[in-house]
């Protein structure tokens, strides 16, 4: 795959724009599955802080990765 202005620049909007999603819907989510784990023991807890950890890490990946993919392929597909 061979790079170009557009596409480039399409990459970066897609990766601001996956950034801002992830600064939005990320703390919503966590919120929500935080509120649904009150009174749980400590141990449960614990690893349920763990699981939000790595869902967050994920989230941030595929909003980053997906917003700049994407963004470079409109851009390639709609100015060449």
């Amino acid at each position: 795959m061979d790079s170009s202005l557009p596409g480039l620049v399409g990459a970066l909007i897609g990766l601001v724009i996956g950034i801002v999603e992830y600064r939005i819907i990320a703390p919503i989510v966590v919120g929500k599955l935080r509120a649904s784990e009150q009174g749980k023991p400590a141990a449960e807890r614990a690893d349920f802080e763990r699981k939000i950890g790595q869902f967050r890490a994920i989230f941030l990946l595929v909003a980053t990765v997906g917003g700049a993919l994407a963004g470079y392929m409109i851009a390639r597909a709609v100015f060449g």
